[in-house]
């Protein structure tokens, strides 16, 4: 009867805490499940973001190579004053550029006289060069070379983005401006991608002024109030990217990066309701069928708990009473089937109190030590040079077998020794620790982090090319720029990055590489990040 009592008190416990118990877990759960998923929302915005700075900024950085180059050449400069033979050249140099780059609408060139040097076009009679989006963005930037304008071209009313650079004599006189065109259907298809699951991923190109580049009316008004939050953001700091919310509510996320010589902010955005509300349906769904477990939980648990303990217990409380009444119990010792609860209690007290045992376990204690302090360097808790040594060449064999790649980020601490001189070494030790902090809190599970030689450190990344190691290296760059170190001491690092290249690398030579990257970086004034 009363074990019967007990099995029903049990169940009702059991299935009490364990709503009880799922009702706390399934929100801690839903918390960081939405963490998860902010953070991984935020992780793709950037990677989308990075991605499509990069493409722009490849894709203008020939225009722009091209405009300079061009620029510099007298002859195109002083064209409309020049004979017949000498204009020739000029249209033949600028066709050769034309036709080596892909993308390129039109080269040409228009001069404070409106004569329009260009080949293949005819333009509208009247037409005045001078007045042109591409000619007054050229005068205002000047010396410098233009942003990207958007604007359509006069006759057919295309689309075209357009770079420009004024031309100038030898005195400083400026004749006319170059101007390169490119079509806007790569780049428009490129910001129209969707990516991932999102189905509200959008991207944006903003001017300095806010306006949203794009013949889209309707995404023009996102444009100042983007830029007014990223101001906020930044205040007077230019940081190249970084993360933020507007919209009511701020209901809406967002990655921006800068492109410098295009003066582009490129925006990603996604609403934060295509996160949240997958998130409440899973918690719900979870919630009911956690209930249905609970119940058969409870059920299971309270019949293997009365057979496997109340039932045992029971059987040795009788055993117990017949002893304290005196009855002879060696006979009935095979009807308690549970006597090594009993055998257990004395062997590990007999285990415990025994020398050898303790001797042993003593010397597995320093083995272990040993092993640890040869693998990794004792003021940071890093790998140590010789381990990483190890890890290097499992990649590098691993690299070979399987045809993978991996990248090596090596940084030193800039002027290291100048904290060592001036607050001692004890809080140069400090430093490195926090160094060393930040990296474990920074890099991923398979990242290989070592404390490579004094101020140095190497970080090994598998299945990374050269773009997700740049990405890392300057994150990572900026993370210690940003930390107040020991005594509010403000630090910066160098970075070099190598790419494993299967062809022809050797694990020497990709060291060898990042470290004379590394360098470079202290060469160019520190801080910064070659690859």
């Amino acid at each position: 009867m009363i074990q019967k009592e007990l099995r029903k008190t049990l169940f009702y416990r059991i299935v009490l805490l364990s709503i009880t118990g799922f009702v706390i877990i399934i929100f801690l759960f839903s918390y960081l499940l939405y963490r998860y998923e902010l953070n991984n929302a935020e992780k793709s915005l950037a990677q989308r973001n990075e991605t499509i700075s990069y493409f722009l900024s490849s894709y203008f950085s020939k225009f722009y190579m091209s405009v300079d180059l061009l620029s510099r050449d007298k002859t195109i400069i002083l064209a409309p004053w020049l004979d017949e033979a000498h204009r020739q050249e000029a249209l033949e140099k600028l066709l050769l550029f034309q036709k080596s780059i892909p993308n390129v609408h039109y080269i040409y060139a228009g001069y404070i006289n409106k004569y329009l040097l260009i080949n293949g076009y005819v333009p509208p009679i009247d037409f005045d060069p001078t007045v042109r989006p591409w000619y007054l963005a050229a005068l205002r930037s000047a010396p410098r070379t233009s942003e990207g304008v958007l604007y359509r071209e006069i006759k057919t009313k295309e689309p075209l983005f357009s770079i420009s650079r004024v031309l100038q004599e030898e005195n400083g006189t400026i004749t006319g401006v170059l101007a390169i065109d490119a079509s806007v259907r790569d780049v428009k298809k490129l910001l129209e991608m969707k990516f991932g699951d999102y189905r509200t991923g959008k991207n944006f190109i903003l001017n300095m002024n806010g306006d949203v580049i794009t013949f889209d009316e309707k995404n023009r008004a996102l444009g100042k109030e983007i830029l007014q939050k990223i101001k906020n953001i930044i205040g007077t700091k230019r940081e190249i990217h970084g993360s933020l919310d507007f919209g009511d509510g701020n209901d809406i996320l967002a990655h921006y990066s800068f492109l410098d010589n295009l003066d582009w902010i490129i925006v990603t955005t996604v609403d934060r309701s295509e996160i949240l509300y997958p998130l409440l349906k899973k918690a719900l769904s979870f919630f009911v069928l956690f209930i249905i477990y609970a119940v058969f939980l409870g059920k299971f648990l309270s019949n293997v708990i009365s057979r496997e303990i109340l039932r045992p217990l029971g059987r040795l409380n009788r055993q117990v009473e017949q002893i304290v009444r005196g009855e002879n119990t060696s006979d009935k010792a095979s009807t308690y089937p549970s006597t090594e609860i009993g055998s257990i209690a004395e062997n590990i007290e007999h285990l415990t109190a025994n020398k050898l045992y303790r001797k042993n376990r003593e010397l597995k204690q320093i083995n272990r030590k040993l092993q640890e302090l040869s693998s990794h360097d004792e003021l940071t808790e890093l790998f140590n040079r010789r381990r990483m040594a190890e890890e290097l060449r499992r990649e590098y064999e691993s690299a070979l077998r399987y045809g993978t790649n991996f990248s090596l980020i090596l940084f030193d601490i800039d002027f290291f020794k100048q904290i060592n001189d001036r607050y001692g070494h004890q809080v140069g030790d400090e430093i490195l620790k926090e160094i060393a902090g930040l990296l474990k809190s920074s890099t991923r599970k398979t990242d290989i982090v070592a404390r490579w030689g004094g101020e140095e450190f190497l970080i090994l990344c598998p299945q990374s090319d050269v773009f997700g190691a740049l990405r890392f290296a300057e994150s990572l760059r900026i993370l210690v720029q940003n930390h107040v170190f020991s005594r509010k001491i403000h630090m910066t690092i160098s970075l070099g990055i190598a790419h494993f290249n299967q062809d022809k690398d050797t694990i020497e030579e990709v060291i060898n590489r990042a470290d004379i990257n590394m360098y470079k970086a202290k060469r160019k004034g520190r801080n910064q990040v070659v690859s």
